[in-house]
């Protein structure tokens, strides 16, 4: 079979693909037109030829059991197909198709699976799972999944809880940092009454008896809702045909780390520091914790819909050096009402200075619909 460095966005594939290992020292390296995702000028991989990858996903087999060895009362939504397992964890090209990824991983495994022939064919899980003490060390969210944190939260526990395991979150939240120097652009828009709009003052964080709660922050705790450009502040606001808005152009004040959950694709499985079993149990649990962060709110969501988010970025916002002091100045993630852009929530607002305001009229609205329910 062959497929080239493009069919995947994990970089430690694709680099294998690239480079020859000890054993492959006399095969020179092709270059040409994949036939899988269609790029031209890549490197190819043959693997009838190469054995660079022969052992890539046997870590990845070890940590699954199928269903037919699994515990009888191994909870029955836990189970699933290997192949759905790897695309959630990002590392194809999303224009490679499931056949295509099971035939890949078919080729590159071959001597592993006369092994476990069941494992791509049946569903699977992980044992671990079963074991409480064990799971909740590991986990990010100690229950089974997050519904059941979600849950927990809203209609059980709100305050006096233990459902996170911090040093877990801690670690992962080491690979979502991102730094910004002083200097750094955002935006923030309001919908005016007038088409005077919002003066600079008029523009930052709420004062605390005034600040609602929100996506990130509990009522009466001020952040600083931001965006990375002026169209995606627009499309934030939810702004109506001919809608008033005033745009803020904040500037950031100090050099600041931040968590941004966009990052979340690069974590790479197969990093050497980076426990194999750790990310299959926590991937999940960071996924949907990214979903929510980035979720749409629509007008019948209720305060308690914001709860596990804001209990999320309190934890975050807790994390603190060896002098006390905060380690992280806000959560980045992606704009779900503008694909292209993202927000930025800042836990300092005076960390962000408004240095200017315009204000504009919304000229016209396209709308994009799905049908669900017919």
């Amino acid at each position: 079979m062959i497929f080239c460095e493009k069919c995947f966005t994990n970089p430690e594939i694709s680099s294998r693909i690239k480079y020859n290992s000890e054993e492959e020292i006399n095969i020179i390296l092709e270059k040409g037109d994949c036939p899988l995702c269609r790029n031209s000028n890549v490197y190819l991989y043959n693997t009838e030829t190469r054995i660079m990858l022969n052992n890539i996903f046997n870590p990845v087999f070890e940590i699954f059991i199928t269903e037919d060895d699994l515990p009888k009362n191994y909870p029955e939504n836990e189970k699933k197909y290997f192949i759905d397992i790897i695309k959630s964890w990002d590392l194809f090209n999303p224009i490679i198709n499931e056949k295509d990824i099971t035939e890949i991983i078919k080729n590159i495994s071959k001597e592993y699976l006369k092994q476990k022939p069941n494992i791509l064919s049946r569903k699977v899980g992980i044992l671990e799972k079963m074991n409480i003490n064990a799971y909740s060390n590991i986990a990010l969210v100690k229950t089974f999944n997050w519904d059941n944190f979600v849950d927990e939260l809203k209609t059980k526990n709100r305050f006096h809880t233990n459902l996170v395991n911090e040093k877990v979150l801690e670690s992962y939240c080491s690979y979502l940092e991102k730094r910004y120097k002083k200097g750094k652009i955002f935006y923030r828009g309001r919908i005016a009454d007038n088409i005077k709009g919002f003066n600079i003052e008029e523009m930052n964080a709420p004062p605390f008896e005034l600040a609602k709660a929100g996506r990130v922050n509990a009522e009466g705790i001020r952040h600083l809702y931001l965006a990375n450009d002026k169209k995606t502040t627009i499309h934030e606001v939810r702004a109506g045909a001919y809608d008033v808005i005033t745009v803020g152009t904040f500037e950031l004040q100090k050099d600041v780390l931040i968590i941004d959950f966009q990052q979340l694709n690069n974590i790479n499985p197969f990093d050497d520091e980076l426990n194999l079993l750790d990310y299959a149990i926590n991937i999940e649990h960071l996924q949907k914790m990214n979903k929510e962060m980035s979720k749409t709110m629509r007008r019948g969501d209720r305060v308690l819909d914001y709860i596990p988010t804001q209990y999320i970025a309190d934890y975050i916002k807790s994390f603190q050096d060896i002098n006390q002091n905060p380690i992280y100045s806000g959560i980045e993630y992606q704009s779900t009402m503008n694909k292209d852009g993202f927000n930025m929530v800042a836990f300092y607002p005076n960390d962000f200075k408004c240095i200017s305001v315009e204000t504009v009229s919304v000229t016209d609205i396209q709308y994009d619909y799905n049908i669900i329910v017919k």
